[in-house]
């Protein structure tokens, strides 16, 4: 069979052997030509470099690689538009297939003693009032009667011996007196919406991870709040929050909502925070109930019902309060 002659562009060896000042290997510069002309459609000429197309097999590929160094790192490779006044686009992008699933794109460090860092970084913007460039990860779109938009996933590197690496979604501090960007997780509008999971690996011999909500430090105004919203609707009921603790062989788990406590260090009268429980308001109807009930048992004694105040070491114990609220009639 009569394959296609190559073409082969070697640049020249740098071949003298000293230890200092050795001769470096020649270079290969391809360059399309200038435009010259003054007019808007005088664009600078383009530089194609295809693989060869094939009939019934695989088309050709194109590699581009660094040479290698046998005492240092192998060379670079720099994929970059040219400055500018404004600069162009970088694309890469596996071909378009008209039947079978298309090409996938691979961006990968080398494995080594000590791997190498992949870096994303957006240019920053220097003009005022101008926002910083986006980072869109986006997965595929699916247009079949029973297909499924592709997944996103970010996972951390495991280890065979000690800890797997951590992810970390972080907004950048704030340089001046600006707020630090938010952090949203939502799944997307639907006809039934997405679930939202958060949940800590599972542990075979040792304390499973915890989850921790925690808002930041304030150091002058009252700290951040934790909101647990359920969904609202117009023609139905409310969405339950549901505060479960884990069950247990020897022990379910307890719940507890404590207050935060004064942390001042002065001698001014000072108060711990309050602890809330109030049913629901209604316009028309009945207002929400508020349920206190012990835990249920089978064999043991049932769960206990404790209100205590809270005691003090220089005034008086506090009050314990039940009543009914007022009204047109006298509730019971």
């Amino acid at each position: 069979s009569g394959v296609g002659g190559g073409i082969e562009i070697f640049a020249g060896n740098g071949v003298s052997a000293d230890q200092y000042d050795g001769g470096n290997g020649g270079s290969v510069l391809i360059e399309a030509g200038a435009a010259e002309g003054e007019g808007v459609n005088d664009i600078g000429g383009s530089i194609t470099i295809k693989g060869g197309n094939s009939i019934a097999a695989s088309g050709g590929s194109v590699t581009v690689k660094s040479g290698y160094s046998e005492q240092e790192v192998s060379g670079e490779i720099s994929i970059s538009s040219t400055d500018g006044i404004g600069t162009g686009d970088v694309s890469i992008s596996s071909g378009m297939a008209s039947d079978q699933k298309s090409g996938t794109i691979y961006l990968a460090s080398g494995s080594a003693s000590q791997a190498g860092s992949i870096n994303l970084n957006v240019g920053s913007s220097h003009s005022h009032a101008t926002a910083g460039g986006d980072v869109f990860l986006r997965s595929g779109s699916a247009y079949g009667s029973e297909s499924v938009g592709g997944t996103i996933f970010l996972q951390s590197g495991k280890s065979e011996s000690s800890a797997s690496g951590g992810v970390v979604i972080d907004s950048h501090e704030a340089l001046s007196s600006g707020q630090s960007g938010d952090i949203s997780i939502s799944t997307g509008d639907a006809k039934h919406s997405g679930s939202i999971h958060l949940h800590t690996g599972l542990s075979s011999e040792e304390k499973a991870g915890s989850i921790v909500l925690n808002t930041g430090l304030s150091e002058t105004s009252p700290g951040g709040a934790v909101s647990l919203l359920s969904g609202s609707t117009s023609s139905d009921r409310g969405g339950d929050i549901n505060l479960l603790s884990g069950h247990g062989a020897s022990r379910g788990g307890s719940i507890k909502l404590i207050a935060g406590s004064d942390s001042s260090a002065s001698d001014d009268v000072k108060t711990g925070g309050d602890v809330s429980v109030t049913g629901g308001n209604s316009k028309n109807g009945d207002g929400g109930f508020v349920h206190i009930i012990g835990g249920s048992t089978e064999s043991g004694n049932g769960g206990n019902i404790a209100f205590s105040s809270g005691h003090s070491k220089s005034f008086s114990s506090g009050s314990v309060q039940i009543s009914s609220a007022d009204g047109s009639v006298d509730g019971s």
